[in-house]
């Protein structure tokens, strides 16, 4: 157990994803501020329907606190949402899960055939 005077969780602030019909990749970024160093950002997905398990990936650091990463996508869409954790030991979610819907989507579009 971590034992200071920090109790500020992370502050995460999300960019609309970069993604085409067709593509099998979506890009995701995002910005965290905390009161100590970053320890750890991760994105949290799975492919609709929502019957699939979640999977994570670690973010990676793009500067000034930014985040970038790419999530697999398929017609059928996606869901995701991210966690940022400090050395401190204080983590966040977004979405907060107490405010909204935990999970943010990405729709899906019809296969090309």
């Amino acid at each position: 157990m971590l034992v200071n005077n920090n109790e500020a969780k992370p502050i995460i602030a999300v960019n609309a994803p970069q993604f085409k019909a067709g593509d099998e990749q979506v890009a995701v970024n995002l910005h965290v501020e905390t009161k100590s160093k970053t320890s750890s950002v991760r994105a949290y997905y799975k492919p609709m329907p929502a019957s699939y398990e979640w999977t994570s990936i670690d973010m990676q650091p793009s500067g000034a606190g930014n985040y970038s990463g790419s999530l697999p996508i398929t017609s059928e869409g996606l869901l995701y949402y991210f966690e940022a954790v400090d050395v401190d030991g204080n983590g966040a979610n977004y979405p907060n899960f107490l405010q909204q819907t935990p999970y943010m989507s990405v729709n899906g579009w019809a296969p090309v055939k």
